[in-house]
Protein backbone atom coordinates (compact mmCIF):
# COMPACT_ATOMS: atom_id res chain seq x y z
CA UNK A 1 0.00 0.00 0.00
CA UNK A 2 2.94 2.35 1.29
CA UNK A 3 4.82 1.00 -2.21
CA UNK A 4 1.74 2.50 -4.11
CA UNK A 5 1.57 5.40 -2.66
CA UNK A 6 5.16 6.39 -3.27
CA UNK A 7 4.75 5.24 -7.09
CA UNK A 8 1.43 7.57 -7.54
CA UNK A 9 3.48 10.53 -6.00
CA UNK A 10 6.81 9.86 -8.52
CA UNK A 11 4.15 9.34 -11.23
CA UNK A 12 2.84 12.96 -10.20
CA UNK A 13 6.30 14.58 -9.72
CA UNK A 14 7.78 13.73 -12.87
CA UNK A 15 4.36 14.98 -14.73
CA UNK A 16 4.51 18.02 -12.95
CA UNK A 17 7.63 18.67 -13.80
CA UNK A 18 6.96 17.91 -17.25
CA UNK A 19 4.47 20.54 -17.33
CA UNK A 20 6.89 23.02 -15.80
CA UNK A 21 9.39 22.30 -18.08
CA UNK A 22 6.75 22.36 -21.47
CA UNK A 23 5.53 25.21 -20.08
CA UNK A 24 8.65 26.93 -20.20
CA UNK A 25 8.97 29.93 -23.25
CA UNK A 26 12.66 29.18 -25.32
CA UNK A 27 12.40 32.70 -26.98
CA UNK A 28 15.28 33.72 -30.00
CA UNK A 29 16.16 36.68 -31.60
CA UNK A 30 17.17 37.27 -35.28
CA UNK A 31 17.07 39.29 -38.37
CA UNK A 32 17.95 42.09 -36.74
CA UNK A 33 17.70 45.46 -38.67
CA UNK A 34 19.41 48.23 -37.01
CA UNK A 35 20.36 51.64 -38.76
CA UNK A 36 24.51 52.10 -39.22
CA UNK A 37 23.70 55.55 -38.26
CA UNK A 38 21.34 58.42 -37.43
CA UNK A 39 21.57 62.04 -38.60
CA UNK A 40 21.42 64.99 -35.59
CA UNK A 41 18.82 66.62 -37.69
CA UNK A 42 16.69 62.99 -37.40
CA UNK A 43 13.68 62.61 -33.93
CA UNK A 44 13.34 58.96 -34.37
CA UNK A 45 14.71 55.73 -36.10
CA UNK A 46 12.97 52.14 -36.41
CA UNK A 47 14.87 48.94 -35.62
CA UNK A 48 13.01 45.76 -37.21
CA UNK A 49 13.52 42.06 -35.56
CA UNK A 50 11.73 38.59 -35.75
CA UNK A 51 11.14 36.93 -32.01
CA UNK A 52 10.07 33.40 -31.77
CA UNK A 53 9.09 30.99 -29.30
CA UNK A 54 9.65 27.43 -30.01
CA UNK A 55 8.23 26.48 -26.62
CA UNK A 56 4.39 26.46 -25.21
CA UNK A 57 2.60 30.19 -24.82
CA UNK A 58 3.89 32.47 -22.80
CA UNK A 59 3.39 35.99 -21.73
CA UNK A 60 6.24 38.41 -23.10
CA UNK A 61 7.09 41.51 -20.86
CA UNK A 62 9.08 44.82 -21.86
CA UNK A 63 10.57 46.56 -19.07
CA UNK A 64 10.37 50.10 -19.52
CA UNK A 65 13.54 52.47 -19.14
CA UNK A 66 15.22 55.67 -20.32
CA UNK A 67 17.89 55.90 -23.36
CA UNK A 68 21.08 56.89 -22.63
CA UNK A 69 24.35 57.23 -23.94
CA UNK A 70 25.30 53.81 -22.59
CA UNK A 71 23.53 50.64 -22.35
CA UNK A 72 20.15 51.23 -21.85
CA UNK A 73 16.73 49.59 -22.34
CA UNK A 74 13.96 50.71 -24.58
CA UNK A 75 9.77 49.60 -24.36
CA UNK A 76 7.14 47.84 -26.29
CA UNK A 77 4.03 47.47 -25.32
CA UNK A 78 2.82 43.40 -23.49
CA UNK A 79 2.79 41.37 -26.13
CA UNK A 80 1.49 37.68 -26.50
CA UNK A 81 3.30 34.98 -28.51
CA UNK A 82 2.01 31.89 -28.47
CA UNK A 83 3.86 28.26 -28.58
CA UNK A 84 5.86 27.98 -32.15
CA UNK A 85 5.00 31.22 -33.25
CA UNK A 86 7.33 34.32 -34.74
CA UNK A 87 6.09 37.93 -33.99
CA UNK A 88 7.83 40.46 -36.77
CA UNK A 89 8.32 43.56 -34.91
CA UNK A 90 8.96 46.82 -35.47
CA UNK A 91 9.87 49.53 -32.90
CA UNK A 92 10.15 53.70 -33.26
CA UNK A 93 12.84 54.78 -31.48
CA UNK A 94 12.78 58.46 -30.28
CA UNK A 95 16.27 60.11 -30.40
CA UNK A 96 16.25 62.72 -27.08
CA UNK A 97 16.52 66.44 -27.80
CA UNK A 98 20.04 66.70 -27.82
CA UNK A 99 21.51 63.39 -27.69
CA UNK A 100 25.04 63.26 -29.46
CA UNK A 101 27.75 60.46 -30.04
CA UNK A 102 25.90 57.28 -30.21
CA UNK A 103 22.73 56.19 -29.19
CA UNK A 104 22.75 52.77 -27.39
CA UNK A 105 19.90 50.28 -26.08
CA UNK A 106 19.47 46.72 -25.39
CA UNK A 107 16.37 44.52 -27.44
CA UNK A 108 15.28 42.45 -24.13
CA UNK A 109 13.12 39.65 -24.22
CA UNK A 110 11.83 38.92 -20.65
CA UNK A 111 8.92 36.01 -20.39
CA UNK A 112 6.68 36.40 -17.40
CA UNK A 113 6.65 32.27 -17.29
CA UNK A 114 9.43 29.93 -16.62
CA UNK A 115 12.11 30.25 -18.72
CA UNK A 116 15.27 32.71 -19.19
CA UNK A 117 15.46 36.58 -21.21
CA UNK A 118 16.80 37.15 -24.16
CA UNK A 119 18.93 40.76 -25.01
CA UNK A 120 20.68 41.98 -27.66
CA UNK A 121 22.90 45.25 -27.57
CA UNK A 122 23.09 47.69 -30.20
CA UNK A 123 24.86 51.26 -30.79
CA UNK A 124 23.94 53.49 -33.50
CA UNK A 125 26.35 56.65 -34.09
CA UNK A 126 25.10 60.03 -34.44
CA UNK A 127 26.29 62.10 -37.44
CA UNK A 128 26.44 65.60 -38.78
CA UNK A 129 23.68 66.15 -41.05
CA UNK A 130 24.77 68.47 -43.77
CA UNK A 131 21.65 70.74 -43.77
CA UNK A 132 18.80 70.99 -41.63
CA UNK A 133 15.86 68.97 -42.73
CA UNK A 134 13.46 69.60 -45.47
CA UNK A 135 12.11 73.09 -44.19
CA UNK A 136 15.22 74.66 -44.75
CA UNK A 137 14.71 78.28 -46.08
CA UNK A 138 18.34 78.66 -47.87
CA UNK A 139 18.67 82.05 -46.83
CA UNK A 140 21.09 83.43 -44.13
CA UNK A 141 17.69 84.56 -42.01
CA UNK A 142 14.79 82.29 -42.46
CA UNK A 143 11.93 83.22 -44.19
CA UNK A 144 11.40 85.95 -47.49
CA UNK A 145 13.07 89.23 -46.60
CA UNK A 146 13.29 92.55 -48.94
CA UNK A 147 11.71 92.98 -52.53
CA UNK A 148 13.29 90.03 -54.40
CA UNK A 149 10.24 87.59 -55.43
CA UNK A 150 11.12 84.27 -57.61
CA UNK A 151 8.27 84.89 -59.75
CA UNK A 152 8.22 81.93 -61.94
CA UNK A 153 10.49 78.39 -62.06
CA UNK A 154 10.31 76.65 -65.26
CA UNK A 155 11.91 72.97 -65.99
CA UNK A 156 12.42 71.72 -69.03
CA UNK A 157 13.72 68.51 -69.89
CA UNK A 158 15.04 68.19 -73.52
CA UNK A 159 15.86 64.62 -73.00
CA UNK A 160 13.43 61.39 -73.14
CA UNK A 161 12.23 62.09 -69.66
CA UNK A 162 9.59 64.71 -68.48
CA UNK A 163 10.31 67.91 -66.86
CA UNK A 164 10.52 66.44 -63.16
CA UNK A 165 10.91 63.03 -64.25
CA UNK A 166 15.06 63.10 -65.16
CA UNK A 167 16.40 60.02 -66.92
CA UNK A 168 20.62 59.47 -66.96
CA UNK A 169 21.92 61.56 -70.10
CA UNK A 170 18.59 64.25 -70.54
CA UNK A 171 19.69 67.48 -70.71
CA UNK A 172 17.66 69.98 -68.64
CA UNK A 173 17.41 73.84 -68.32
CA UNK A 174 15.72 75.72 -65.25
CA UNK A 175 14.97 78.85 -65.71
CA UNK A 176 14.09 81.33 -62.55
CA UNK A 177 12.48 84.81 -63.28
CA UNK A 178 13.27 86.81 -60.33
CA UNK A 179 11.74 90.28 -59.78
CA UNK A 180 12.13 93.50 -57.76
CA UNK A 181 8.92 94.15 -56.25
CA UNK A 182 9.61 97.68 -54.62
CA UNK A 183 7.95 100.33 -56.35
CA UNK A 184 10.50 102.75 -56.47
CA UNK A 185 14.16 100.89 -55.35
CA UNK A 186 16.55 99.38 -57.21
CA UNK A 187 17.80 95.61 -55.95
CA UNK A 188 21.67 95.94 -56.94
CA UNK A 189 23.68 92.76 -57.29
CA UNK A 190 21.52 90.14 -57.45
CA UNK A 191 22.55 86.63 -57.42
CA UNK A 192 20.44 83.30 -58.03
CA UNK A 193 21.87 79.97 -56.32
CA UNK A 194 20.98 77.09 -57.32
CA UNK A 195 21.35 73.77 -54.62
CA UNK A 196 20.52 70.16 -55.29
CA UNK A 197 20.32 67.40 -51.62
CA UNK A 198 19.47 63.99 -52.04
CA UNK A 199 17.20 62.05 -50.03
CA UNK A 200 19.60 62.41 -47.06
CA UNK A 201 19.75 65.83 -47.49
CA UNK A 202 23.42 65.55 -48.62
CA UNK A 203 24.37 68.25 -50.95
CA UNK A 204 24.84 67.04 -54.23
CA UNK A 205 24.83 69.82 -56.77
CA UNK A 206 28.24 69.14 -58.06
CA UNK A 207 26.66 65.74 -59.33
CA UNK A 208 24.76 67.05 -61.54
CA UNK A 209 27.12 68.95 -62.92
CA UNK A 210 25.29 72.61 -63.69
CA UNK A 211 26.83 74.75 -66.20
CA UNK A 212 26.64 77.78 -63.59
CA UNK A 213 25.66 77.11 -59.88
CA UNK A 214 25.17 80.75 -59.58
CA UNK A 215 23.87 83.38 -61.98
CA UNK A 216 24.70 87.50 -61.89
CA UNK A 217 21.47 89.12 -63.18
CA UNK A 218 23.36 92.38 -61.91
CA UNK A 219 20.62 95.12 -60.79
CA UNK A 220 17.03 94.76 -61.54
CA UNK A 221 15.05 97.96 -61.21
CA UNK A 222 11.75 98.47 -59.61
CA UNK A 223 9.04 96.65 -60.84
CA UNK A 224 10.82 94.89 -63.20
CA UNK A 225 12.33 90.99 -63.34
CA UNK A 226 14.82 89.37 -65.12
CA UNK A 227 15.72 85.64 -65.91
CA UNK A 228 18.48 82.83 -65.08
CA UNK A 229 18.84 79.82 -66.92
CA UNK A 230 20.91 76.65 -65.15
CA UNK A 231 21.58 74.70 -68.09
CA UNK A 232 22.83 70.38 -67.35
CA UNK A 233 24.07 69.16 -70.50
CA UNK A 234 23.40 65.81 -69.74
CA UNK A 235 22.16 63.87 -66.62
CA UNK A 236 25.86 62.26 -65.09
CA UNK A 237 25.70 58.10 -66.30
CA UNK A 238 26.83 57.49 -62.86
CA UNK A 239 23.86 59.60 -60.63
CA UNK A 240 22.77 57.48 -58.48
CA UNK A 241 18.77 57.18 -59.21
CA UNK A 242 16.27 58.20 -56.40
CA UNK A 243 14.40 61.35 -55.06
CA UNK A 244 15.86 65.16 -55.54
CA UNK A 245 15.32 68.26 -54.14
CA UNK A 246 15.92 71.17 -56.69
CA UNK A 247 16.41 74.38 -54.15
CA UNK A 248 16.40 78.24 -55.41
CA UNK A 249 17.71 81.17 -54.03
CA UNK A 250 17.69 84.71 -55.09
CA UNK A 251 19.50 87.56 -53.30
CA UNK A 252 21.97 90.51 -52.98
CA UNK A 253 25.51 89.96 -52.68
CA UNK A 254 26.71 91.33 -49.65
CA UNK A 255 23.51 91.94 -48.53
CA UNK A 256 21.72 88.31 -48.02
CA UNK A 257 20.24 89.73 -44.18
CA UNK A 258 18.03 92.49 -46.19
CA UNK A 259 17.19 91.21 -49.77
CA UNK A 260 16.86 87.44 -50.30
CA UNK A 261 14.25 84.73 -50.96
CA UNK A 262 14.39 81.31 -51.68
CA UNK A 263 10.37 80.03 -52.14
CA UNK A 264 7.93 80.31 -54.71
CA UNK A 265 4.27 79.04 -55.28
CA UNK A 266 3.40 75.46 -55.15
CA UNK A 267 2.62 75.67 -58.81
CA UNK A 268 6.41 77.28 -59.46
CA UNK A 269 7.42 74.72 -56.80
CA UNK A 270 6.27 71.84 -55.87
CA UNK A 271 6.92 72.25 -52.30
CA UNK A 272 7.37 75.82 -52.27
CA UNK A 273 10.68 75.95 -50.59
CA UNK A 274 11.98 73.12 -53.25
CA UNK A 275 10.82 71.35 -56.06
CA UNK A 276 10.77 67.27 -56.17
CA UNK A 277 12.98 65.83 -59.26
CA UNK A 278 13.17 61.95 -59.59
CA UNK A 279 16.22 60.28 -61.03
CA UNK A 280 16.00 57.20 -63.09
CA UNK A 281 18.17 54.92 -64.35
CA UNK A 282 18.46 51.31 -66.30
CA UNK A 283 18.56 48.06 -63.56
CA UNK A 284 19.42 45.65 -66.58
CA UNK A 285 23.05 46.34 -68.18
CA UNK A 286 22.75 48.93 -70.95
CA UNK A 287 25.90 49.79 -73.28
CA UNK A 288 24.09 52.50 -75.32
CA UNK A 289 24.89 56.17 -77.41
CA UNK A 290 23.76 59.05 -76.25
CA UNK A 291 22.29 60.54 -79.55
CA UNK A 292 20.13 58.18 -81.87
CA UNK A 293 21.15 59.63 -84.82
CA UNK A 294 23.79 61.70 -85.40
CA UNK A 295 24.98 63.86 -88.68
CA UNK A 296 28.24 63.70 -90.66
CA UNK A 297 29.30 65.42 -93.90
CA UNK A 298 31.26 64.71 -96.71
CA UNK A 299 32.20 65.03 -100.05
CA UNK A 300 32.66 62.01 -102.92
CA UNK A 301 36.21 60.79 -102.62
CA UNK A 302 37.16 62.41 -99.07
CA UNK A 303 39.31 60.49 -96.84
CA UNK A 304 39.25 59.39 -93.11
CA UNK A 305 36.19 61.47 -92.42
CA UNK A 306 35.75 61.40 -88.88
CA UNK A 307 32.37 59.86 -87.24
CA UNK A 308 33.43 60.34 -83.22
CA UNK A 309 30.75 58.32 -80.50
CA UNK A 310 30.00 58.67 -76.76
CA UNK A 311 29.71 55.31 -75.37
CA UNK A 312 27.86 54.82 -72.20
CA UNK A 313 27.66 52.31 -69.78
CA UNK A 314 24.11 53.06 -67.91
CA UNK A 315 24.24 49.14 -66.17
CA UNK A 316 24.98 48.09 -62.76
CA UNK A 317 28.36 46.47 -63.70
CA UNK A 318 31.70 47.28 -65.54
CA UNK A 319 31.75 45.54 -68.74
CA UNK A 320 35.13 44.01 -69.51
CA UNK A 321 34.55 44.83 -73.32
CA UNK A 322 32.01 46.36 -75.91
CA UNK A 323 31.97 45.59 -79.41
CA UNK A 324 30.67 48.97 -81.40
CA UNK A 325 29.81 48.05 -85.08
CA UNK A 326 29.41 50.83 -87.82
CA UNK A 327 27.99 49.40 -91.02
CA UNK A 328 26.43 50.25 -94.83
CA UNK A 329 26.58 48.01 -97.32
CA UNK A 330 26.21 50.55 -100.42
CA UNK A 331 29.11 52.61 -99.20
CA UNK A 332 31.09 49.12 -98.57
CA UNK A 333 31.42 50.14 -94.67
CA UNK A 334 31.77 47.61 -92.28
CA UNK A 335 34.41 49.02 -89.29
CA UNK A 336 34.41 47.71 -85.69
CA UNK A 337 35.62 49.09 -82.56
CA UNK A 338 36.37 47.28 -79.18
CA UNK A 339 36.52 49.42 -75.84
CA UNK A 340 37.99 47.72 -73.18
CA UNK A 341 36.89 48.38 -69.08
CA UNK A 342 33.54 50.23 -69.67
CA UNK A 343 32.80 50.67 -65.64
CA UNK A 344 29.15 51.18 -64.49
CA UNK A 345 28.09 54.86 -64.78
CA UNK A 346 31.12 55.79 -67.29
CA UNK A 347 31.44 56.56 -71.01
CA UNK A 348 34.51 56.74 -73.33
CA UNK A 349 34.74 58.64 -76.60
CA UNK A 350 35.77 56.42 -80.08
CA UNK A 351 35.51 57.65 -83.69
CA UNK A 352 35.36 56.28 -86.85
CA UNK A 353 37.08 57.00 -89.92
CA UNK A 354 35.36 56.87 -92.75
CA UNK A 355 36.58 56.80 -96.54
CA UNK A 356 33.68 58.25 -99.00
CA UNK A 357 33.33 56.92 -102.37
CA UNK A 358 34.30 58.88 -105.11
CA UNK A 359 30.91 58.60 -107.53
CA UNK A 360 27.65 58.64 -105.54
CA UNK A 361 24.14 59.09 -106.58
CA UNK A 362 22.50 60.16 -103.10
CA UNK A 363 22.77 63.24 -101.10
CA UNK A 364 21.99 61.19 -97.90
CA UNK A 365 23.29 57.54 -96.44
CA UNK A 366 22.25 55.76 -92.93
CA UNK A 367 25.39 54.55 -91.15
CA UNK A 368 23.38 51.70 -88.94
CA UNK A 369 25.22 51.56 -85.38
CA UNK A 370 24.75 48.68 -82.86
CA UNK A 371 26.59 48.06 -79.62
CA UNK A 372 27.35 44.53 -77.86
CA UNK A 373 28.48 44.10 -74.44
CA UNK A 374 28.20 40.97 -71.53
CA UNK A 375 31.54 39.65 -73.32
CA UNK A 376 32.58 35.92 -73.14
CA UNK A 377 36.03 36.39 -72.29
CA UNK A 378 36.92 32.98 -73.98
CA UNK A 379 36.14 34.14 -77.44
CA UNK A 380 37.36 36.47 -79.93
CA UNK A 381 36.23 40.00 -78.93
CA UNK A 382 35.16 41.44 -82.75
CA UNK A 383 33.17 38.67 -83.17
CA UNK A 384 29.36 39.30 -82.32
CA UNK A 385 28.91 36.07 -81.06
CA UNK A 386 31.31 36.63 -78.46
CA UNK A 387 28.92 39.00 -76.62
CA UNK A 388 25.51 38.25 -74.92
CA UNK A 389 23.60 41.14 -75.36
CA UNK A 390 23.22 44.24 -78.01
CA UNK A 391 21.54 47.30 -78.33
CA UNK A 392 18.91 46.72 -80.57
CA UNK A 393 18.14 43.16 -79.45
CA UNK A 394 17.65 43.73 -75.77
CA UNK A 395 17.14 47.20 -75.62
CA UNK A 396 15.35 47.69 -78.46
CA UNK A 397 17.39 50.58 -79.38
CA UNK A 398 18.18 51.65 -83.43
CA UNK A 399 21.43 53.82 -83.11
CA UNK A 400 22.32 55.28 -86.48
CA UNK A 401 24.29 58.13 -88.31
CA UNK A 402 23.36 60.49 -91.42
CA UNK A 403 26.16 60.57 -93.98
CA UNK A 404 25.08 63.87 -96.01
CA UNK A 405 27.04 64.40 -98.92
CA UNK A 406 28.01 68.03 -100.02
CA UNK A 407 29.36 67.34 -103.49
CA UNK A 408 29.54 64.77 -105.36
CA UNK A 409 31.83 65.56 -108.79
CA UNK A 410 31.38 62.92 -111.34
CA UNK A 411 34.70 61.79 -113.04
CA UNK A 412 35.61 64.06 -115.84
CA UNK A 413 34.36 62.54 -119.10
CA UNK A 414 37.30 62.03 -122.25
CA UNK A 415 36.50 64.52 -124.96
CA UNK A 416 38.43 64.07 -128.66
CA UNK A 417 37.85 65.95 -131.82
CA UNK A 418 39.05 65.20 -135.54
CA UNK A 419 37.88 67.57 -138.62
CA UNK A 420 35.04 66.19 -140.90
CA UNK A 421 35.66 68.98 -143.40
CA UNK A 422 38.10 71.51 -145.34
CA UNK A 423 39.27 74.40 -143.11
CA UNK A 424 39.08 77.21 -145.45
CA UNK A 425 37.24 81.09 -145.51
CA UNK A 426 34.26 80.43 -147.60
CA UNK A 427 33.16 76.71 -146.48
CA UNK A 428 31.72 75.60 -143.28
CA UNK A 429 34.42 73.97 -140.84
CA UNK A 430 32.79 70.54 -139.55
CA UNK A 431 34.15 68.62 -136.40
CA UNK A 432 33.27 65.51 -135.19
CA UNK A 433 33.88 65.32 -131.36
CA UNK A 434 33.67 62.02 -129.28
CA UNK A 435 33.07 62.31 -125.30
CA UNK A 436 32.81 59.23 -123.53
CA UNK A 437 31.90 58.77 -119.80
CA UNK A 438 34.17 57.67 -117.25
CA UNK A 439 31.70 57.93 -114.57
CA UNK A 440 28.09 56.18 -114.00
CA UNK A 441 24.85 56.45 -116.65
CA UNK A 442 24.32 60.17 -116.90
CA UNK A 443 22.63 62.92 -119.22
CA UNK A 444 25.60 64.99 -120.86
CA UNK A 445 24.64 68.31 -122.63
CA UNK A 446 27.13 69.62 -125.03
CA UNK A 447 27.96 73.07 -126.07
CA UNK A 448 30.99 75.40 -127.83
CA UNK A 449 32.54 78.37 -126.62
CA UNK A 450 35.59 81.12 -127.45
CA UNK A 451 34.91 81.10 -131.56
CA UNK A 452 32.98 84.17 -131.81
CA UNK A 453 36.12 86.11 -132.53
CA UNK A 454 37.10 83.86 -135.51
CA UNK A 455 33.48 81.91 -136.61
CA UNK A 456 30.21 81.90 -136.27
CA UNK A 457 27.99 78.92 -134.93
CA UNK A 458 25.85 77.27 -137.25
CA UNK A 459 24.52 74.28 -135.51
CA UNK A 460 25.95 71.26 -132.98
CA UNK A 461 24.29 67.69 -132.97
CA UNK A 462 22.99 66.62 -130.50
CA UNK A 463 22.92 69.10 -128.16
CA UNK A 464 22.64 66.65 -125.33
CA UNK A 465 22.43 62.79 -124.94
CA UNK A 466 22.56 59.77 -122.35
CA UNK A 467 25.42 58.05 -122.19
CA UNK A 468 26.10 54.91 -120.40
CA UNK A 469 28.83 54.43 -118.01
CA UNK A 470 32.10 53.43 -120.44
CA UNK A 471 30.44 54.22 -123.67
CA UNK A 472 30.69 56.96 -125.63
CA UNK A 473 28.47 58.96 -128.11
CA UNK A 474 29.57 61.94 -130.95
CA UNK A 475 28.32 65.08 -131.69
CA UNK A 476 28.92 67.21 -135.03
CA UNK A 477 29.63 70.79 -134.40
CA UNK A 478 29.81 73.16 -137.46
CA UNK A 479 31.30 77.03 -137.58
CA UNK A 480 31.75 79.25 -140.33
CA UNK A 481 35.16 81.11 -140.41
CA UNK A 482 34.91 84.47 -140.62
CA UNK A 483 39.19 84.56 -140.57
CA UNK A 484 41.94 82.74 -141.31
CA UNK A 485 45.08 81.70 -139.61
CA UNK A 486 45.78 79.14 -136.75
CA UNK A 487 42.52 79.87 -134.55
CA UNK A 488 41.08 77.92 -131.81
CA UNK A 489 38.03 76.99 -129.32
CA UNK A 490 36.28 74.82 -126.57
CA UNK A 491 34.24 72.16 -127.01
CA UNK A 492 31.66 72.18 -123.52
CA UNK A 493 30.40 69.45 -122.10
CA UNK A 494 27.84 69.83 -118.44
CA UNK A 495 27.13 66.55 -115.99
CA UNK A 496 25.62 66.82 -112.98
CA UNK A 497 26.01 70.42 -113.20
CA UNK A 498 29.62 69.94 -113.26
CA UNK A 499 31.19 72.11 -116.79
CA UNK A 500 34.29 70.26 -118.31
CA UNK A 501 35.84 72.38 -121.55
CA UNK A 502 38.57 70.88 -123.88
CA UNK A 503 40.50 72.95 -126.28
CA UNK A 504 40.43 72.26 -129.83
CA UNK A 505 43.00 73.98 -132.49
CA UNK A 506 42.79 74.04 -135.91
CA UNK A 507 44.49 76.50 -139.14
CA UNK A 508 42.11 78.30 -141.44
CA UNK A 509 42.96 79.29 -145.05
CA UNK A 510 42.45 82.24 -147.09
CA UNK A 511 39.81 81.72 -149.72
CA UNK A 512 40.97 79.99 -153.25
CA UNK A 513 41.53 82.32 -156.53
CA UNK A 514 40.04 80.55 -159.71
CA UNK A 515 43.73 79.71 -160.92
CA UNK A 516 44.68 78.31 -157.23
CA UNK A 517 44.99 74.68 -158.20
CA UNK A 518 46.41 75.20 -161.98
CA UNK A 519 50.28 74.05 -162.47
CA UNK A 520 52.37 76.74 -164.75
CA UNK A 521 52.16 74.71 -167.80
CA UNK A 522 48.90 75.07 -167.62
CA UNK A 523 48.67 78.33 -166.93
CA UNK A 524 50.86 78.98 -169.97
CA UNK A 525 48.42 77.41 -172.24
CA UNK A 526 45.41 78.96 -170.91
CA UNK A 527 47.78 82.17 -171.79
CA UNK A 528 47.96 81.23 -175.23
CA UNK A 529 44.73 80.50 -176.03
CA UNK A 530 43.54 83.42 -174.61
CA UNK A 531 46.13 85.31 -176.57
CA UNK A 532 45.31 83.69 -179.63
CA UNK A 533 41.41 84.60 -178.99
CA UNK A 534 42.12 87.99 -178.18
CA UNK A 535 43.97 88.53 -181.92
CA UNK A 536 40.99 86.64 -183.80
CA UNK A 537 38.90 89.13 -181.95
CA UNK A 538 40.70 92.19 -183.33
CA UNK A 539 41.09 90.81 -186.75
CA UNK A 540 37.40 90.40 -186.66
CA UNK A 541 36.79 94.23 -185.68
CA UNK A 542 39.45 95.12 -187.94
CA UNK A 543 37.55 93.35 -191.07
CA UNK A 544 34.08 94.65 -189.83
CA UNK A 545 35.49 98.14 -189.70
CA UNK A 546 36.48 97.88 -193.40
CA UNK A 547 33.53 96.18 -194.67
CA UNK A 548 31.51 99.31 -192.92
CA UNK A 549 33.86 101.72 -194.97
CA UNK A 550 33.55 100.02 -198.47
CA UNK A 551 29.92 100.22 -198.61
CA UNK A 552 29.60 103.77 -197.93
CA UNK A 553 31.99 104.84 -200.64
Amino acid sequence: MVKNTFTFIGILTVLFLSFSVASAASLSISNIVIPTSVKDNQTSFQITFNLENSGVEADINWSDSVLTQGVGNFSFSHNQINADQTLSIVSTITIPTGQTGNIAGTIWADPSGAGSSKNVTFTVPITKASIPPIDYNFCEINGKIGDLKIRDVTFTNNGAGEDEDWFLLDGVDIEVEVENTHSTDNVKNVLVTIMVLDENDNDVTKDFEFDKEEISLNTIKDGDSKIATFKISEIPADLEAGRYKVYIKAYSDNDEDTQCTAEAATKYLSEGLYQKIDVTRENDPAVILKDKVLIVSASCGDKNVELPLSIYNLGSDKEQKVLVTLRNSVLGINEKIVIDDLRAGKRKEIVFFLDIPKELSKNAYGLDIRTFYDYDDKEDELLETSYSENSQDDLDKDYSARLEILSCTSPAPSVTANLNSIAEMGTNLIVKATITNNGEDNDFIISASEFESWANLISITPQSTSIKAGEYSEVLITLSPTTSGSQAFKIDTIVDGEKYSQSVSVQISEKPSVFSDINNATLYIIAGIVAVLILIFLVLIIRVSRSSTKTQF
